[in-house]
């Protein structure tokens, strides 16, 4: 079965890459709170919910269904 929005989680890079933006934006959304992230482990990396409606979105336009 294929993850769905609400358990994909997606790695930094991804997240960068399909909201085009660098490592420090990324960063800042995510102190601000802006996109929440998820830590598996202490300072191990962030995961970012695809489920969110800013990374919902730009994946809404890639695939072109919105």
């Amino acid at each position: 079965m294929p993850p769905t929005p609400e358990t994909h989680l997606m790695k930094p890079g991804e997240v960068r890459d399909l909201l085009r933006i660098g490592r420090t934006t990324l960063h800042e959304w995510r102190t601000r709170g802006e996109l929440q992230a998820i830590q598996h482990r202490p300072k191990g990396p962030w995961y970012y919910p695809a489920s969110q409606p800013r990374i919902q979105a730009a994946l809404d336009a890639v695939r072109g269904t919105r």
